[in-house]
């Protein structure tokens, strides 16, 4: 069994091959001093963290697979809330892990089980969370500093180009306090890899979706302004994260086997959280524009919000209070 170990090589030239061109975006990563960012059919956001582990989006079903199979992927951690499509990887020889991580922070537990998972899952490894921008670059980050395989320089330069928000402080902070740890500290961490956690993915999502909520009331009486009271909330981070975790919620068990009617509220809440996404961006740079901030782009970030906060008191009384 080929394992992925730290430091001097995590697997990645099994085979005796360079997997994606790795010498050729090494040179090119000197020169430009950031990460190359691939796309492959089915795969978004594909960045190799380090020697044989990738980071990315969602793998889009069997096509996703069979390009992570021709990188030569042998082992798929997903971060995201729902579990990974097990079946979908077995046609390609992939094993699949699930350790759902939150955009708060990847908490250390969290952190020394992938690290594990990588040391031990036949590799090369990929790390995957939805988009392959956020929770999954940082997830495979922390792994790869606790196996001591990248330096913090590295983890900062895979972060930028994979494009997380600064809007995730947790999840900047955990790559920042991750470090090396031995071998004893992996060997006692639970060697158990479901390929489905058992995790309250839809309460947790809804926590976190209140908390976002809550900053974008803030941004919305300051007219959708970055202000000098708030300074760390950049409108067009916070709607972009507001987007991300309704569309997680709705991919949660309990929303997709569930009533009906809030499916049906689910789909609303997601359409005009991206029609505020798309309005606040059109405020101007880094969405801190116009007080409308619609910036002429015919769409009202303030309508938007009035109806998204209408439709989640509407769907509160009718399945949660």
């Amino acid at each position: 069994m080929v394992r992925c170990v730290a430091a001097a090589a995590l697997v990645g030239c099994a085979r005796g091959t360079d997997p994606g061109g790795r010498a050729e975006r090494a040179a090119s990563e000197l020169r430009h001093g950031q990460v190359a960012v691939r796309t492959a059919d089915g795969v978004r956001n594909l960045i190799e963290v380090a020697p044989g582990l990738w980071s990315g989006s969602q793998p889009e079903g069997e096509a996703g697979y069979a390009s992570l199979a021709a990188l030569g992927v042998r082992t798929v951690i997903s971060v995201d809330g729902p579990a990974p499509d097990a079946a979908a990887a077995a046609q390609h020889g992939i094993r699949v892990v699930h350790v759902p991580v939150g955009y708060d922070r990847v908490e250390e537990d969290e952190g020394l089980r992938i690290a594990r998972a990588v040391r031990d899952l036949p590799g090369p490894v990929y790390v995957h969370c939805h988009h392959g921008v956020h929770r999954g670059p940082a997830a495979a980050c922390v792994a790869a500093r606790r196996l001591g395989a990248i330096t913090p320089e590295r983890a900062q330069r895979v972060l930028r180009s994979a494009g997380t928000a600064d809007t995730y402080a947790g999840l900047h902070e955990s790559v920042r306090e991750a470090t090396a740890v031995g071998a004893e500290t992996l060997d006692a961490v639970d060697g158990s890899f479901p390929e489905a956690a058992s995790v309250p993915g839809f309460t947790r999502l809804m926590a976190e979706l209140d908390a976002v909520h809550d900053r974008m009331k803030v941004l919305a009486r300051a007219g959708w302004r970055t202000t000098a009271d708030h300074p760390d909330l950049v409108p067009a981070r916070e709607a972009r994260l507001y987007l991300d975790v309704w569309e997680d919620l709705a991919r949660e068990p309990e929303a997709v086997n569930g009533p009906a009617g809030l499916r049906e509220s689910l789909s609303a809440a997601i359409e005009r959280a991206r029609e505020l996404d798309r309005a606040v961006r059109a405020g101007g740079k880094g969405g801190s524009g116009g007080a409308g901030g619609s910036g002429g782009s015919g769409e009202d970030p303030g309508r938007a919000w009035a109806e998204l906060a209408a439709s989640c008191r509407d769907c509160h009384q009718r399945y949660r209070d």
